[in-house]
């Protein structure tokens, strides 16, 4: 690891403030108070108890597995997002510079109170398991979660000087779990705290290529049946229970589709929103403009604003 200081070191912030070239720009204040800020996972710490149940079953999978699975790497700041997934996309938060520096993690990070050095226990475990072979390195090198000149037989050296010996430490509670499935996550944020946890779509183009098929799938099924079921009762020979069953079913249809607008929107309200406009869609009554505005009235008027010429394009074609 010496290469590495030594690298650090040549840097021309390195000699002036070395820890104002290993934080952040944005970081202000102590050393406790930067690291606890850059590696906080207190929203995860708050519903711990039932953190199992978003636990994926495989714990953290190594950087080459990911790759196998077809899933993106995206690089991301927060830790709280860090090890979470969804669908095809990971979330996994670089490497910190303080914590790549052996000699500035032996001489202060180190030796920082428990609850931070818990923090740093915890982040570098999840790191012992997620590179695991050189293919993982060269992963970290191309996504950005490792410098690109930190080569495997460096990696092995940090592990032996520094992830080892934090690993026989206490570590934060949060890093019992290894990766957590997002999704799971927000449900469970939603039942506990009312509301979600973190939004994977960045737009209404990202949200349609992934949820379309379903949605269309979902109401498209419903309709068909309900209109063979109008069928089956228009028949006048048509048996008593099959008059029933068509009876509850369009029922129970009415309030599933209720229940979802009214309910989904609290823990993903875009979701949502996209859902009630297909089903206007898909139960014919787009060439009715009287309809759609009543239905955008669900929206609010700021929303309204933004949205409205938007969903009308891509769903109604106008």
């Amino acid at each position: 690891m010496a290469a590495a200081t030594a690298q650090l070191d040549s840097h021309p912030l390195a000699n002036q403030n070395r820890a104002q070239y290993l934080f952040p720009l944005c970081a202000a204040g102590t050393l406790i108070h930067n690291i606890q800020k850059d590696l906080s996972v207190d929203q995860l710490n708050d519903i711990h108890g039932s953190l199992y149940m978003a636990e994926a079953e495989w714990g953290i999978s190594p950087l080459h597995s990911q790759r196998i699975w077809g899933r993106n790497i995206v690089i991301c700041e927060d830790a709280g997002l860090h090890l979470l997934w969804y669908d095809d996309i990971i979330y996994i938060k670089p490497m910190p510079l303080y914590l790549l520096d052996q000699e500035y993690f032996q001489q202060h990070v180190r030796q920082t109170a428990n609850d931070t050095k818990e923090l740093v226990n915890g982040f570098l475990k999840s790191y012992r398991s997620l590179i695991q072979h050189p293919s993982d390195v060269k992963v970290a090198n191309i996504s950005g979660l490792l410098p690109e000149t930190f080569t495997w037989d460096r990696w092995v050296e940090y592990v032996d000087a520094v992830i080892d010996p934090s690993l026989s430490g206490p570590y934060n509670k949060r890093y019992e779990y290894g990766e957590l499935k997002l999704r799971n996550l927000n449900w469970l944020m939603f039942l506990l705290r009312c509301r979600r946890y973190h939004f994977p779509h960045g737009s209404y183009h990202n949200l349609l290529r992934r949820r379309l098929t379903t949605i269309i799938a979902i109401f498209s099924v419903i309709a068909l049946s309900l209109t063979a079921m109008q069928v089956l009762v228009g028949i006048q020979w048509a048996p008593t229970y099959i008059q029933k069953i068509s009876y509850w079913f369009a029922i129970s249809s009415l309030l599933f589709l209720a229940g979802a607008i009214a309910v989904v929107p609290r823990i993903a309200e875009p979701e949502a929103e996209l859902g009630l406009c297909l089903f206007v869609q898909v139960l014919g009554l787009a060439g009715h403009p009287e309809i759609w505005h009543a239905a955008a009235q669900y929206f609010s008027e700021e929303r309204a604003d933004d949205y409205t010429d938007e969903l009308e394009a891509q769903l109604f074609c106008v």
